[in-house]
């Protein structure tokens, strides 16, 4: 138990996130932690255990565009687990085709800049919540989207506000 590694991704229910989680679930002694808004879609989870049978996967509702969420989240980790190896922060946008799914853009600019004035973002919050209980030699691993790409947006106003530099820290 001392020698599990303790990893967390955040947006693992579907995308690049449950990849991620696919993969490292291939890895004996380390334990995955799949940290979803929505718990009641991390239903995967039944495919990933038995896929990967020896896999040690449990899932633990985080919303980062919500204080709240990120402060019980921690809390959970805290006493569940003690320690995280490494932090894969995934949460994002939804990108469908050129278009994006306009609920999931409103809750990734919650995420992003809750104010759109460019305040602390739910993943800078998560990420320094998470300092402390990172081991000595613990990593923090940001996952880039398609939103790198917001040149190709058609819509002006987007295109402005996910092309501001202030949006990042």
């Amino acid at each position: 138990e001392q020698n599990t590694k303790t990893i967390i991704v955040t947006g693992s229910n579907k995308g690049v996130g449950y990849g991620v989680v696919d993969t490292l679930s291939q890895k004996p002694g380390w334990r995955i932690i799949m940290a979803c808004r929505n718990v009641e879609l991390a239903s995967k989870l039944l495919e990933l255990i038995a896929k990967h049978p020896q896999a040690l996967i449990e899932v633990e509702q985080l919303d980062v565009s919500s204080s709240e969420s990120i402060k019980k989240f921690i809390t959970t980790v805290a006493d569940k687990y003690k320690h995280v190896d490494v932090l894969v922060n995934n949460a994002g946008i939804a990108w469908k085709g050129d278009t994006f799914n306009p609920e999931v853009v409103q809750t990734t600019f919650a995420t992003v800049c809750p104010s759109h004035n460019v305040e602390p973002d739910g993943t800078i919050e998560l990420s320094e919540a998470v300092i402390p209980l990172l081991n000595d030699h613990g990593k923090i691993i940001n996952v880039g989207s398609m939103i790198g790409k917001y040149h190709l947006l058609k819509n002006e106003e987007w295109k402005a506000k996910f092309s501001n530099p202030a949006i990042t820290k």
